[in-house]
C-alpha cells in the first residue's frame, strides 16, 4: 500500500489498510509511512484500521438488536 501523489504519504486514524495479512503487518512493522497504526493493530482498536474489521451500517444496526436480544434474555434468566 505504497503512497503515490496527490495522495497523502502517512497513514491517518481512520483510514483502512487493503492487502494480504502478512503484508499489512509489516507496513505497520517496518514503514514508517504507518507508524501512527502501531497502536492500534488490537483487535479492539476504534477506529478499525483493517478492511476485514471494518463494520457497515447495517451490521452495526444487526449487531445493536442482538445485543439488545441478549440483554433481555439475560434479564429474565436473572429474574426467574
Amino acid at each position: 500500500m505504497p503512497f503515490l501523489r496527490p495522495f497523502r504519504n502517512k497513514f491517518i486514524p481512520g483510514d483502512l489498510i487493503y492487502g494480504l495479512r502478512g503484508q499489512r503487518r509489516r507496513y505497520i512493522d517496518f514503514v514508517s509511512a504507518f507508524i501512527d497504526a502501531r497502536g492500534l493493530n488490537d483487535d479492539n482498536a476504534w477506529p478499525p484500521i483493517y478492511i476485514d474489521d471494518y463494520v457497515v451500517p447495517p451490521e452495526k444496526n444487526v449487531w445493536r438488536m442482538l445485543s439488545n436480544v441478549i440483554r433481555e434474555m439475560w434479564i429474565i434468566a436473572k429474574e426467574n
